[in-house]
């Protein structure tokens, strides 16, 4: 037996866990930029709110029924995520984490799970404030026909333990509503007649594998309580890490771009050294806003393959203002100016850190750089970001530089989890 854990509405779940004064409130939590609502608390859901509205068209409405929005705070949310996964590691032998608000446990050998599963809802809930579902059933599949049926289900879970109840369950869950069935396969599905689950799980293997690939059969055969996906509690390594974020407003201004190139750079370092990889392949690119028509349109990219792999922050940060650079000149030369909108710096041919070639005539220098980042990310742990940087990063960690560049938060919630200084003061 297999459950998934799922956190209902977890983003602006943390919110209401992290803030007792919200408790019954409509919450819900924004996207990039304050752009769309991403995550609504159930009290939100009953105004009729719905993910993926703008907030910017919808606020007026919202506001005076009493919501509360806030910007996305995913440092925090990765924190409370990993205090999840502790908990819940506490009642099962295996765990793999799938998401940052989802979890499939092994169930195998473990008894009186009608007992089990609500008292794992209900300690999380007492330890956490987040309210969770937990859908059980013979396959990962059938887990994620449980858990949908456990948000119809009081009680917050559902088990499926048999034939019959196997049965039952798939006439109750349509094809759209299908893990690993996408928008396209669930409409070809209903012009064969397929309207369900259980319709599904009985169609001929030829034909759905004709029609559905490898991947619909393995979700036939799961849905028939076959086991083809098993846990997997050791994640293969990431083939690329990459940061990139839209700037409040479209810009031209050189200085800002290379600021904007040295403060992602940094983060894309930092983000490496924090998964023990390097990288031997980096791409800087921006990109003007698409949508405008009327404007010219420019995606210039620079692309540097290294001898060998690099993760500390004196490397990524001068290649990547030397990328920007080399687009600004290039514009000069060609006279033409254009808008931009958003910048990537992105890592990829990643390699452990123990597994990388160290060119010999440099090995000082990249130890030397190594551990001197190393260094600067235990003081600006404790003292803040930005507070021990190099000369050439100075301009980008300037609070009135970092506002033309860095993500809209008009709706900021506290780091209470990721940041002493804000850690709430008993008096």
């Amino acid at each position: 037996m297999v459950a998934i854990a799922d956190c209902v509405g977890f983003y602006a779940a943390w919110h209401q866990s992290t803030e007792p004064w919200l408790q019954g409130v409509p919450v819900v939590s924004l996207s990039n930029n304050d752009g769309c609502m991403i995550a609504l608390s159930p009290e939100a859901k009953a105004l009729g709110a719905s993910r993926t509205e703008p907030w910017h068209f919808v606020m007026d409405k919202y506001v005076p029924l009493g919501m509360v929005a806030y910007s996305s705070n995913y440092r925090e949310y990765q924190a409370m995520n990993k205090r999840l996964m502790k908990i819940l590691a506490r009642f099962v032998p295996r765990l793999e984490t799938y998401s940052i608000d989802e979890c499939w446990m092994d169930m195998s050998g473990v008894q009186n799970l009608s007992t089990l599963v609500p008292f794992i809802i209900n300690e999380t809930k007492k330890l956490t404030g987040i309210q969770i579902r937990i859908g059980v059933a013979p396959t990962k599949t059938l887990a994620k026909v449980a858990i949908h049926l456990a948000k119809q289900d009081p009680t917050n879970s559902f088990i499926i333990n048999n034939q019959s109840e196997i049965d039952t369950a798939l006439q109750r869950v349509a094809v759209e509503d299908m893990w690993n069935v996408g928008r396209q396969y669930a409409n070809m599905l209903h012009r064969n007649g397929i309207h369900t689950a259980a319709r599904l799980a009985i169609t001929p293997e030829w034909w759905v594998r004709k029609k559905m690939t490898v991947v619909g059969w393995r979700t036939q055969q799961e849905l028939r309580g076959n086991v083809c996906l098993k846990l997997v509690e050791v994640m293969d390594p990431k083939k690329n890490i990459g940061v990139g974020r839209s700037f409040k407003k479209t810009t031209s201004d050189a200085q800002q771009l290379i600021d904007a190139s040295t403060f992602y750079g940094y983060r894309l370092a930092e983000k490496l050294r924090e998964e023990k990889l390097v990288a031997t392949v980096l791409q800087v690119s921006l990109r003007t806003n698409k949508w405008k028509v009327d404007t010219a349109q420019h995606q210039p990219r620079r692309i540097f393959h290294l001898d060998t792999g690099i993760n500390n922050m004196i490397d990524v940060t001068r290649y990547a203002r030397h990328a920007i650079k080399s687009i600004i000149d290039e514009n000069l030369r060609n006279k033409v100016s254009y808008k931009y909108m958003k910048i990537e710096v992105f890592a990829s041919g990643l390699l452990p850190e123990n597994e990388n070639q160290i060119v010999i005539n440099d090995s000082y220098a990249a130890g030397s750089k190594n551990r001197l980042s190393r260094v600067i990310d235990d003081i600006n742990l404790q003292m803040g970001k930005g507070k021990v940087c190099f000369a050439n990063n100075l301009k980008a960690w300037k609070h009135d530089n970092l506002e033309a560049y860095i993500m809209r938060q008009q709706y900021p919630s506290p780091k209470y989890f990721t940041d002493w200084n804000e850690s709430p003061l008993l008096r």
